[in-house]
């Protein structure tokens, strides 16, 4: 009986798939800083509320929003147009005389 011979499968060498994976990190981190800096953004420019901004950002989870904005700024998005909002608005009163 004659044997019959396969190709091996062709694997990539290690060093270039994890190469491969830090790149989809990084894109995949690109991404998500460009989703919270535009919530960021329509927080502090519109009265949307936070679902509403969470949906216009593509995100379906209101854990995951709320855990990544507050981990990229610091405040929940609530938190954060509270204050942004609290510091805008000390900015444009006008001094008073006494």
């Amino acid at each position: 009986m004659d044997r019959v011979r396969l190709p091996l499968p062709q694997f990539r060498k290690p060093s270039v798939r994890l190469e491969d994976e830090l790149e989809d990190t990084k894109r995949l981190q690109y991404l998500k800083n460009l989703r919270m800096e535009k919530a960021r953004g329509l927080l502090e420019t519109t009265a949307l509320r936070i679902k509403q901004v969470r949906l216009a950002v593509g995100y379906q989870s209101h854990h995951h929003f709320f855990q990544d904005f507050k981990k990229q700024f610091g405040l929940t998005p609530s938190k954060y147009r509270e204050q942004y909002l609290t510091v805008t608005v000390t900015k444009s009163e006008p001094t008073r005389k006494q």
